[in-house]
């Protein structure tokens, strides 16, 4: 069904459920968990589900929708809605519209954007994650996802919400300044011990519980730390000109002046 732009006025300024006139975007279908196994250690995701996510305006303000199942053909990208009686959760970067049982779609004439509003649009269903410092002074204060690294100081165990959903708090450090984050679905199933280095994307900041907490496009990683390798040069060549030199590895380490001349110390 579509509705006019005067039936949104009059619906606007009824009494009542909320009622948004928006503009979609963008749209990006991911796989995210459904279910979870908490029998075993660590817990696992045991089973996913096409997740679609939509980014909608109504020219003052942007949304993030996430649509599921039947739902999904609910938006459509380069279409305009009258949606009545969402709920609307504020958050950072970006606020959620959540389009429940009784939320109503209509089709209505187009609504016009500007460049910079569709240019942010498109960033929230794919957003960046700015790498930050834990020393950074202004680390609470950013606005946007944050990427943070460090080693792995303390951890709890994952725990099993009423909802189903793994959390867990682990606590990095990175040089000398400890900061807690805490994780939440599937980032909360990715095996950790103390002493590894750890990579969470996309966290966002709590000022009022002086902490971090995962969102659903973080991505915890722990990279592989490089192994030290010792060289000793068991030849060197002038041809034409141009020095060249063989390698082998070497169970201890071997100075010479022409490693250090030529900076190379040792190869990680």
């Amino acid at each position: 069904m579509e509705l006019g732009p005067a039936s949104y006025t009059v619906l606007s300024r009824q009494k009542g459920p909320s009622v948004h006139r928006v503009h979609c975007v963008t749209k990006r279908t991911v796989k995210r968990p459904s279910r979870y196994s908490f029998t075993g250690d660590p817990v696992t995701v045991a089973d996913r589900e096409d997740v679609a996510l939509f980014s909608v305006s109504d020219g003052d303000q942007i949304y993030l929708v996430t649509l599921k199942g039947d739902q999904i053909s609910e938006l459509q990208e380069g279409k305009s809605y009258i949606i009545y009686n969402a709920t609307v959760k504020k958050d950072h970067p970006v606020s959620e519209m959540i389009l429940g049982n009784e939320t109503r779609v209509f089709k209505t004439a187009p609504l016009q954007l500007d460049e910079e509003s569709i240019h942010l649009m498109k960033e929230c269903v794919d957003p960046s994650s700015e790498r930050a410092a834990l020393n950074d002074p202004g680390l609470y204060q950013k606005k946007g996802y944050i990427t943070l690294t460090g080693e792995v100081d303390s951890l709890s165990p994952v725990q099993q919400t009423e909802g189903d959903i793994p959390v867990r708090d682990v606590e990095i450090k990175e040089d000398g300044v400890k900061k807690k984050v805490s994780l939440q679905k599937e980032a909360a199933t990715v095996p950790l011990q103390p002493g590894q280095m750890i990579k969470i994307t996309h966290v966002k900041s709590n000022a009022q519980e002086n902490k971090f907490t995962s969102s659903e496009f973080t991505v915890v990683s722990c990279p592989e730390q490089p192994g030290r390798q010792t060289f000793k040069v068991t030849s060197v060549s002038d041809q034409a000109g141009c020095i060249s030199w063989q390698l082998r590895e070497e169970e201890r380490f071997i100075f010479t002046d022409f490693i250090q001349y030529l900076g190379i110390v040792h190869h990680e």
